[in-house]
Formats: structure tokens, C-alpha cells, sequence
């Protein structure tokens, strides 16, 4: 299944990878500014939703950045999505449960809703049709070993934020002969691309950082989640870090824009329809609505290489 990351920042309601003036959100949203509606008609099967307490409303966060929109709210799309799509499976990922009675209170609106909350005892013999006679939308909270990999980023290591900052300065500004201007001694100076200046997966060197990430994927997608009792992960998105936001801000870019600018969802679906990383289970994506049609391919890839236990054709499962 394509799951959605962060799947509930597609409701941030400020603007994003609009450069320094929109530095918090552009590390932050993780979704192309949308509806769950929408992802779901983009390929993504389930979501990766962080959930918060609060003011007696649960909703949603990123880290420390709330998320305004209602748990209730975003059900309620997809159970509408579902009449339309009474043969998919979707499911709901609650984890990060922050505030007072944060767990409660996703039980609560999840049994308002109807939707069933898996044990984690009942997912090792768990099939896509067992699944679906529990219902159409399930939901777990927890369940699932994540494989989070630090170190799978679009950016190269530094020590520190602040050794990022250090390396690499002030990008110069553009004089009117052309040139450029040292803002601080006047002396002109080389004009230098923002990203020239940093090694990146958008630099000249950027199959260096799909190797590291196509080689994490792999290494997850081997088999051994099949010898364990939860749902199994594979991270297909870049990692961040203070260093490696420093560096993307320098370049004008954001998570949109990495996951876009670079085709990682594109380049994905090849792979998959290759046959590379051959036992998935949810795979995890960042702008599944990337506008290039790449959600939809990683769907038809993965419904191309796996077999389901419906006795259904692939055309049946089509959106």
C-alpha cells in the first residue's frame, strides 16, 4: 500500500515553498496543499497520521506544528471516498499520540466514525481479503515497525546547524554589472548558483544520495518483514535534520520541491515495475499529488508486481 507521510499537512493552511519568507512550513509539509480526497484519488491507500489532543479537539501535528484540521474531519473524507471505492482497502496509521488523553480520544472518534481498530496480535496472518472482511477502512495505533533511516537525506552530512551555516555563508547578491557583491567588504566577488554551493540530490552528484536510498530501500524490502508480527515500512522520502534544512533553505528548495524537483516518486514507479524491492508492505512517500501522475504510477507498479487474494483483475482496483 502507498502510504501517505505526514499525510495530514496537506492541510497547512499557510503558504509553502515560497523561499526564506515560508522557511517553517517549507519543512513541515510533507503533502501537496490538498484534501485526504485527493491524495486518495493520487494513489495513496494509507496515512500517516500524527495525532494531538487539544483544546478538547484532536487533531493533528508535525513535530511542534499543529495541524488545524479535525481527525473526525479527515474520516469523514474517506469514508465518503469509500462509498464511491467499496472494493479498496484504506488504512489509518494514528502514532505520535501527543497531549492529554490523546489515545482515548482517537478510540472515541474512531468508534464515532465506524472504522475498526486493529490489534497489533491480529496483523501477522492479516491478507488484504481477511482484511477487508473487518472492513473497508481499519485503523491501527502503533502496529508498525517503521524503519526510520537518518541517514537516507537529499543533503550531505554536516556536523551541526550550525557548522552548515558556517560552510556555507552568506549566498552573495547580484550586482548590477553582473557580478556580484561581497555585502560585507564591497569587493566583487564570483557569482556562484545557490546550488552549486551545496551537495545535494539536485547537485551534479545527486545519484550518490539515490544510491543510499535505493540501497536502504532493498535492504527493508528483503523478505525479513515477513518474520515479524507488524506492519512493515519502507521509507521511500528523504530524512531531515537541522543541518540538512540549513542547506536546503540555501538552495531555495523545500520537502515539495525535493521530492518534485528529483523525481524520486517517478523513479520509484520504474523501479518497482522492474521488479526491484520485492516485498512491500506500506510504502511510504512524500508528495504523493506531485501533478506528474507519479502517485498513480507507483499504484498501477505495485498492483503490476503483487498478487492479490481477491480473484479480482487489476482493472477492478483502478481509481
Amino acid at each position: 500500500m502507498i502510504m501517505s507521510h505526514d499525510a495530514a499537512t496537506s492541510y497547512f493552511t499557510g503558504k509553502t515553498c515560497e523561499g526564506v519568507a515560508t522557511a517553517e512550513s517549507d519543512w513541515v509539509v510533507t503533502q501537496s496543499p490538498g484534501s485526504w480526497l485527493s491524495q486518495l484519488n493520487c494513489g495513496a491507500r494509507a496515512f500517516d497520521l500524527r495525532l494531538l489532543s487539544k483544546n478538547s479537539r484532536l487533531i493533528s501535528h508535525h513535530g511542534a506544528v499543529d495541524i488545524n484540521v479535525g481527525v473526525a474531519h479527515l474520516l469523514s473524507e474517506v469514508k465518503a471516498w469509500q462509498v464511491q471505492n467499496p472494493n479498496e482497502l484504506v488504512l489509518v496509521y494514528g502514532s505520535h499520540c501527543s497531549g492529554e488523553k490523546c489515545p482515548e480520544m482517537f478510540m472515541e472518534v474512531l468508534a464515532a466514525a465506524g472504522i475498526p481498530l486493529l490489534k497489533c496480535s491480529e496483523i501477522e496472518q492479516l491478507t488484504l481479503g481477511s482484511a477487508l472482511e473487518i472492513g473497508s477502512i481499519l485503523a491501527v495505533d502503533g502496529c508498525v515497525k517503521e524503519n526510520y533511516d537518518p541517514s537516507i537525506s537529499c543533503y550531505k552530512e554536516l556536523a551541526s546547524a550550525a557548522g552548515a551555516e558556517a560552510q556555507l555563508g552568506a549566498v552573495p547578491r547580484q550586482s548590477q554589472k553582473g557580478g556580484s557583491e561581497d555585502e560585507t567588504s564591497g569587493k566583487g566577488v564570483s557569482v556562484q548558483k545557490p546550488n552549486e554551493l551545496v551537495d545535494s540530490c539536485h547537485g551534479s552528484s545527486s545519484e550518490k544520495f539515490f544510491h543510499a536510498l535505493w540501497a536502504s530501500l532493498a535492504a527493508v524490502s528483503d523478505g525479513r518483514g515477513k518474520n515479524q508480527p507488524f506492519l512493515w515500512m519502507a521509507q521511500a522520502h528523504w530524512q531531515y535534520n537541522a543541518p540538512s534544512i540549513v542547506q536546503g533553505t540555501v538552495i531555495g528548495s523545500c520537502i515539495l520541491k525535493d521530492e518534485s524537483e528529483t523525481g524520486v516518486n517517478a523513479r520509484l514507479a520504474e523501479k518497482i515495475t522492474s521488479g526491484e524491492f520485492p516485498h512491500l508492505n506500506l510504502l511510504e512517500v512524500d508528495n504523493v499529488c506531485d501533478g506528474d501522475g507519479s502517485g498513480q504510477k507507483l499504484l498501477a507498479a505495485l498492483r503490476g508486481r503483487f498478487t492479490m487474494d481477491l480473484g479480482m483483475s487489476e482493472e477492478a482496483f483502478a481509481v
